[in-house]
């Protein structure tokens, strides 16, 4: 018995799904980039790769700083500079420094 996948087009046989997703290329990749400008015009920038991996040692170095704060409502600016980034985590800072 062949595996049938159902779609909006009605019972597929999963080869040709298969055939499909190895053939089929989605525009985009998977690399991301955050821009901050001061006031006083420096321009710092983070780029890297898997926006959620970012996301998650972005929220790791944050939750690692609030067991210290006391109880309130926190910005993550005002407790991390960006010499926390964690080094090595698939962050890179642009300008370094």
């Amino acid at each position: 018995m062949k595996a049938l996948v159902l779609g909006g087009y009605g019972a597929v046989g999963a080869e040709v799904v298969s055939e499909l997703r190895a053939t089929l290329h989605l525009p985009g990749t998977d690399r991301w980039l955050a821009l901050a400008r001061a006031a006083d015009g420096t321009t710092r920038w983070a780029t890297g790769r898997r926006q959620s991996h970012a996301t998650a040692v972005m929220a790791a170095a944050a939750a690692r700083v609030a067991v210290r704060l006391p109880a309130a409502v926190q910005h993550l600016h005002t407790v991390l500079t960006l010499a926390d980034v964690p080094a090595g985590r698939g962050i890179e800072l642009c300008p370094a420094g």
